[in-house]
């Protein structure tokens, strides 16, 4: 049954359907929603014992976002649309030597630009917990979590369609997921809940504490497990085995100067408890990269296009294991120096009439700690 909800003012502040939707949603939910973190005791029980007083720190880069729409043959783009956050999380190793590493991410459509006043935006969350086993380092567990605005519209018609109902009735749907990946299974939880108003992704700590609510109110809409006969070596999921094939790439361009580009990467791991395959389908070097500053960023110094050394772009492929429907997407990233590893552009497309293009501020890049992190008050324990 579905739970309805106000904000909830009572509660302590806080210290990513049918088949084929479900199928689609993935690189909706995983990729623009890549706000409200996880608290440390949320994490599974193998994790219990970690919890230190020590808070997580964090490197938190701001993106902005630019659409695309097809009209009939013509493709339509707009600047800042949207924006948000990607955030690296880590804390040491506590008392059963779990190294725990977290990605968190952020992003949504901004309504006074988008044409329509369209609102859509998601939250997700993906921590991993590492250990050291006989010398070598080996993922335990991760865990995924986040919430995106319900969305199964298959045309930009349906979209504003659905958008006017839910502004006449003044009820806003959200999907929240809990999905962990261990060697023995994967588990997901899918919590439905709704706010009476239409916030965007600068309020997303409303949205999360009405999650939290609805998942302390009863149990899931929907629940199930997967075990794992052989489906994935290692219990990765999404963003944690996006972050996994740039590190072996990074590594590759090191070793292998002369020929990496020509590697092909490929990794399990499960989501919602279904298996997938992450594979790379084209990797580019760019010695020289220039990302163009998106129109009206306050941050860029001029109209001039920042400068980044030793860029790769690569082109990933996702896919269920059952269906092998695949989903496409790029991202750009440095393999060297300061900004190693961090997404400097995404492009994706989450429906066939829909491209995103997410791209690094200039300002961005500030170290910080889990309790100040995308504007969301955390508190350890809740």
């Amino acid at each position: 049954m579905r739970s309805t909800g106000t904000p909830w003012p009572s509660c302590r502040p806080l210290a990513r359907s049918n088949s084929r939707n479900r199928r689609q949603s993935i690189g909706r939910f995983a990729l623009l929603s890549w706000c409200a973190a996880l608290s440390i005791a949320e994490l599974p029980d193998a994790a219990a014992g970690a919890n230190q007083p020590a808070a997580p720190s964090a490197r938190v880069y701001r993106y902005t976002m630019k659409g695309r729409v097809k009209l009939l043959f013509f493709w339509v783009g707009k600047d800042r649309v949207g924006g948000g956050t990607i955030s690296f999380l880590s804390r040491p190793a506590g008392e059963q030597d779990c190294a725990l590493e977290g990605v968190e991410v952020l992003f949504g459509s901004d309504p006074k630009r988008v044409p329509g006043g369209i609102n859509r935006w998601g939250y997700a969350q993906e921590w991993s917990c590492w250990k050291q086993e006989n010398g070598a380092r080996q993922l335990d567990f991760t865990r995924f979590e986040g919430f995106m605005r319900h969305s199964k519209e298959e045309s930009l018609a349906q979209v504003r369609s659905s958008d006017r109902n839910e502004k006449s009735n003044q009820l806003f749907w959200y999907d929240g997921i809990r999905s962990t990946v261990s060697a023995e299974e994967a588990r997901s939880e899918i919590h439905v809940f709704a706010q009476k108003q239409d916030f965007d992704f600068r309020k997303s700590q409303v949205a999360w504490r009405a999650y939290q609510q609805r998942r302390s109110s009863g149990p899931p809409d929907r629940e199930q497990s997967l075990r794992n006969a052989g489906l994935y070596r290692q219990p990765f999921g999404f963003l944690t085995g996006v972050q996994e094939i740039c590190r072996r790439i990074s590594q590759q361009f090191r070793s292998q100067p002369g020929n990496w580009t020509q590697s092909r990467f490929q990794l399990p791991y499960a989501y919602h408890a279904k298996a997938y395959l992450l594979e790379t389908t084209g990797i580019r070097y760019h010695p020289v990269f220039d990302l163009e500053p998106a129109g009206g960023d306050p941050h860029s110094n001029g109209s001039r296009p920042r400068r980044y050394r030793d860029v790769a772009e690569v082109e990933f492929r996702l896919s269920e294991r059952t269906s092998r429907r695949p989903h496409s997407f790029s991202v750009w990233y440095a393999l060297e120096g300061p900004e190693a590893g961090v997404p400097l552009k995404i492009v994706d497309r989450p429906r066939w009439w829909l491209q995103v293009e997410l791209n690094l501020e200039a300002t961005s890049g500030s170290e910080s700690h889990l309790s100040s992190l995308s504007g969301i008050d955390r508190e350890a324990g809740n």
